[in-house]
């Protein structure tokens, strides 16, 4: 009789088990290229998908990939499917060359683009239903943007009219003449991730875009790596005041990871969690390099509650120092920006990280009165070349490090000094060998690498 038992359970084991082999081995891997067609199966680099349209509309299955072909671009907007705890979809790159691009720019660089309107005023050929919320001139940098044909007085001058849907540039000549590239970026969010879970991004180029990178709302389980984002938002809020984050998780969004991405040149925030009487959890965001934001992180979540929010070894450069900062209404340019907390919050850390330059301050932490057991600050890097005030807490300003220490308790392991980077004219933020960020993190982090102690910022060195 037990034998009997226990070839039964053996069978049913065995049953069961090729089922779910049968299941998990029917994963399939798809793949999209500019030379593709929608009528193909996608299944092979041979018979690939072409259009993001396609991508959004396939019925993709829990474990499937999405890969899109190094060195091409589309243009629009992606939207994730959801896939399972333990079989996630993912959507990445595969062949060789530059990171697939997905972006939300239209080049204008032909003469029939512009009208002219007389007085350097040259109008676009086309109305756009999207809102132009930026421009970009000669791969380099971003135009003004005025609210009046009548406020075009200077090159790079530009106004996108609601009403009409016609963008004006100011011009001494016409524009796809004149300059040598010219890019109108459209108000669309690149990756739109709402009430989904299970999904992985990565090894993607999501840059030129007057809305987001990646806009998360009341998500769970989600993987941003190695993507590069640049040049971000400018798109309208309300009036005059305009927006664009390059990654943000708005509401309630637990489990999430930030890794090993490159951002930069962002109107307003790098990397943000925002929403109103949310619940956020469990959102880690390390080694990624971020530059030329507004804010490198900002958070801004009016009510509810936050647990267990770890921000680490990640390089903040220069906060202030992008396209948008003299655009802004209230310009600040500030690395770290807590403008609001909610009630509750617990396991808030933020270390290991180098906060190098910023216009105003390297951290602002504004609303936190009674919360300070919930936050932890420590063994990072600050430095202000400029001389600038290293921190504004509670509204009261800290102009040298001892000050910042004494008044907040925090950062008892942390160093003020310049992090030696290798080459930052040119974004190479790696240490030179004489770094004192070198060795200098956290003992207790799992990020070593090179056998002694994790070092500060987003590059673990190998000297």
């Amino acid at each position: 009789m037990k034998n009997c038992i226990k070839k039964l359970a053996k069978r049913t084991f065995l049953f069961f088990y090729s089922i779910f082999f049968l299941i998990t081995s029917c994963n399939s891997t798809y793949y999209v290229s500019n030379a593709g067609n929608d009528s193909n199966n996608g299944r092979s680099v041979n018979s690939p998908w072409q259009s993001l349209g396609k991508v959004n509309s396939a019925s993709l299955t829990a474990g499937d990939s999405v890969l899109f072909k190094s060195g091409d671009f589309w243009y629009g907007e992606m939207i994730p499917k959801s896939g399972r705890s333990k079989a996630r979809i993912t959507y990445g790159a595969y062949g060789k060359g530059n990171k697939p691009l997905i972006h939300a720019s239209l080049t204008k660089m032909d003469i029939g683009d512009w009208v002219d309107l007389g007085n350097n005023i040259w109008r676009s050929t086309n109305r756009y239903a999207t809102e132009i919320g930026n421009v970009f001139f000669n791969n380099s940098f971003c135009g003004i943007r005025k609210y009046s044909d009548e406020e075009l007085t200077e090159q790079g001058h530009y106004y996108f009219n609601t009403s009409t849907n016609y963008i004006t540039i100011f011009s001494k000549g016409n524009p796809a003449i004149y300059y040598t590239d010219l890019k109108l970026l459209s108000a669309i969010n690149l990756v739109s991730i709402k009430n989904k879970a299970n999904i992985n991004i990565r090894d993607l180029n999501l840059s030129y875009t007057s809305g987001y990178s990646v806009a998360c709302n009341s998500v769970s389980a989600i993987t941003l790596s190695n993507l590069t984002m640049t040049w971000i938002g400018g798109q309208t809020q309300s009036g005059e005041v305009r927006k664009g984050n390059a990654v943000e998780f708005w509401n309630n969004c637990q489990n999430a990871l930030v890794e090993n991405c490159t951002v930069g040149e962002v109107f307003d925030a790098g990397l943000s969690n925002q929403g109103d009487n949310a619940t956020q959890s469990d959102i880690t965001y390390r080694k990624n390099v971020i530059y030329n934001c507004e804010y490198s992180y900002e958070y801004f979540l009016r009510g509810g509650t936050t647990s267990n929010i770890l921000f680490e070894n990640n390089t903040c450069v220069d906060a202030g120092l992008g396209w948008g900062h003299t655009q802004r209404k209230g310009p600040s340019g500030r690395h770290i920006r807590i403008a609001g907390t909610p009630p509750i919050t617990y396991n808030f850390v933020i270390r290991n990280n180098i906060f190098y330059n910023a216009l105003d301050v390297l951290n602002y932490t504004r609303d936190i009165e009674g919360l300070e057991s919930g936050f932890t600050f420590d063994y990072n890097d600050l430095y202000q070349p400029s001389g600038n005030k290293l921190a504004q807490i509670k509204m009261v300003h800290s102009t040298t490090f001892s000050d910042y220490q004494k008044t907040t308790g925090w950062e008892a392991n942390s160093i003020n000094a310049d992090p030696l980077f290798m080459d930052a004219a040119n974004h190479n933020y790696r240490l030179a060998p004489n770094s004192p960020c070198i060795d200098a993190g956290d003992p207790s982090s799992t990020l070593d690498t090179n056998g002694t102690r994790s070092d500060i910022g987003a590059y673990e060195s190998n000297y």
